[in-house]
């Protein structure tokens, strides 16, 4: 293991102490554990915005009948044992990207 100094105002650190201990933690706990929370939300970050360079490259869209088909979810979508969220998707058949952004 690596240690690491960092150095906080006192206001800081007084609000560290106070949410550690609402957690049950020590403040080096909570320091960690708010440390490797933010890198996995940086990694996240990083990999969308890959994925969505990626997508820019070649911006191909789905049908939702293509998408069923491909998972072959047709079966479980016709039994109704999953809802749909047909007022979204457009005339085309495409998901717009206000509904993709909540299923996502």
């Amino acid at each position: 293991m690596v240690e690491v100094t960092v150095t906080f105002t006192e206001k800081a650190v007084e609000l560290m102490k106070t949410f550690a201990e609402e957690k049950g933690l020590t403040v080096a706990e909570y320091c960690k554990q708010a440390i490797i929370e933010q890198l996995e939300d940086d990694e996240d970050i990083r990999d969308a915005d890959a994925a969505y360079a990626e997508y820019l490259k070649n911006p191909v869209r789905y049908s939702f009948e293509e998408i069923k088909t491909e998972l072959g979810l047709d079966e479980i979508v016709q039994s109704g044992a999953v809802g749909c969220c047909s007022q979204n998707v457009e005339e085309d058949g495409l998901i717009d990207a206000e509904t993709h952004s909540k299923l996502a």
